[in-house]
C-alpha cells in the first residue's frame, strides 16, 4: 500500500534528525563563505560546546540604546495553545519522559525555512531589496539571514501559543549558535540588534533555548528555505505577522499558491 505524502515527509524528517552512531561532527565554529564578522575581537577565546547550553541569565540592555524591540500583536498572542510546555509520554518501563518542542531553522540566498515539530513554514526574500545586506559575490550575508531565521522561528512559536517551555533549537550556522550561547555578536549588519531581539523574545515569554548545531545536510529546514516545499497539508497553520522592520524584505509563502 502506498504511503501518503504526509507519512513520507514525517519518515524523511525522522531519518534526518535521527542520531547517527558513526557520525563524528566537528561543532567548532567554522568561517562562513560571506561572513567576515566572526573575526571580530568579540569572538576570540577558547571554543565552547554548543549542544547543551545552560539557561541564560537575564538580559541587561543598555538604557541609552535605541528601542529596537517589537512585540507580536495581541491577536497573535491570543491564539490557542497547542502545547504550552512539554508533552509527557509513558515509556515501556512505566517512567515518564518529556518531549520538548523542536525547532529547526535555515536560510538560503532565496528564503528562510523552518520545521516545528515536523510541520513547516517558509518565507522568501525580495530580490535586490536595498535593506538586505549583501556580502561577497553580491550574495545575502548568511549570518544576518540565519539569525533572522531564528527570530522568525521564535515568533512562530509564540504565534502557536508556546510559553514557559524549553525549546530545542537547531541551526546549521555555527556563528548563530555561538552568538546565542555567548549572548553577544558583532554590530556589523546590526547582528547585535537582532540578537537582542531574539534574547528578549525568549526571556519575555519564558522560552528556554537549548541551542544545538546540526549538519547542514541533515537540517530538514534546508529544503523549504530553498523553495523546495513539503506538501501543503504539512504546513504549520500558525504563521506570525512579518515585523515592521522586515516589511518589504521578506514575505511568507502563501498556502494557496502551492499546488498540493
Amino acid at each position: 500500500m502506498n504511503e501518503s505524502p504526509q507519512s513520507q515527509l514525517e519518515e524523511h524528517i525522522d531519518e534526518l534528525t535521527r542520531p547517527q552512531p558513526d557520525e563524528h561532527i566537528d561543532v567548532s565554529p567554522q568561517p562562513q563563505p560571506d561572513e567576515r564578522i566572526d573575526e571580530s575581537p568579540q569572538h576570540q577565546g577558547p571554543d565552547e560546546p554548543v549542544d547543551e547550553p545552560s539557561p541564560p541569565p537575564t538580559t541587561v540592555l543598555d538604557p541609552s540604546a535605541p528601542d529596537v524591540s517589537w512585540s507580536p500583536s495581541p491577536s497573535i498572542l491570543a491564539l490557542p495553545t497547542p502545547n504550552a510546555s512539554a508533552i509527557s509520554l509513558w515509556t515501556p518501563s512505566g517512567s515518564i519522559t518529556q518531549v520538548w518542542p523542536e525547532l529547526f531553522v535555515d536560510a538560503s540566498g532565496t528564503g528562510i525555512g523552518l520545521i516545528l515539530n515536523k510541520r513547516w513554514l517558509a518565507w522568501t526574500f525580495t530580490p535586490n531589496h536595498p535593506l538586505i545586506p549583501l556580502g561577497r559575490n553580491n550574495s545575502i550575508v548568511s549570518s544576518w539571514s540565519e539569525l533572522i531565521a531564528v527570530e522568525l522561528g521564535l515568533l512562530t512559536l509564540l504565534a502557536a501559543g508556546y510559553r514557559d517551555t524549553t525549546v530545542k533549537l537547531k541551526s546549521d550556522n555555527t556563528g548563530v549558535v555561538k552568538a546565542i550561547k555567548s549572548r553577544r555578536w558583532s554590530p556589523n549588519h546590526e547582528l547585535d540588534v537582532i540578537l537582542q531581539r531574539v534574547l528578549s523574545l525568549s526571556e519575555d515569554h519564558g522560552l528556554r533555548l537549548k541551542v544545538g548545531w546540526v549538519l547542514g545536510l541533515r537540517n530538514p529546514a534546508d529544503k523549504p528555505s530553498r523553495g523546495r516545499y513539503p506538501p501543503r497539508e504539512m504546513m504549520l497553520e500558525y504563521c506570525p505577522e512579518v515585523p515592521h522592520y522586515l516589511a518589504g524584505m521578506i514575505q511568507p509563502v502563501d498556502r494557496s499558491s502551492l499546488l498540493r
